[in-house]
């Protein structure tokens, strides 16, 4: 993991199928970052997104993002978000992308439980 990855888990008082279908339609609707490719793999509870080049030039050429769900308990579920540039020359400096990322994602998902 490198000094520019974030990660943040986020605990919601909804089962994990809920979650899973809030999320997937979360980043779906995301519109500040250009997404290239999500793969989502309910088996697993897991959604991977790439995102493109940064419309601020120099910072990043994208990143890999994982949203992972783990159900705690009947109505419990821990969200896992992780954000981390694609390419190793990006991991000096991000200016913040990778924790906007998080926050953006999380925020979508909150609206989606809403």
């Amino acid at each position: 993991m490198s000094m520019t990855d974030h990660t943040q888990n986020v605990f919601v008082d909804y089962p994990w199928e809920k979650v899973f279908d809030a999320a997937e339609k979360a980043v779906s609707q995301i519109s500040e970052v250009k997404i290239e490719s999500i793969n989502v793999n309910r088996i697993i509870k897991s959604i991977s997104l790439k995102t493109g080049k940064a419309t601020y030039p120099g910072l990043t050429t994208g990143e890999n993002i994982t949203v992972s769900l783990e159900p705690i308990s009947g109505n419990q579920t821990k969200i896992h978000v992780l954000s981390a540039p694609k390419s190793g020359t990006d991991s000096r400096v991000d200016g913040g992308k990778n924790r906007e990322n998080i926050n953006l994602i999380l925020d979508e998902i909150s609206k989606c439980l809403e």
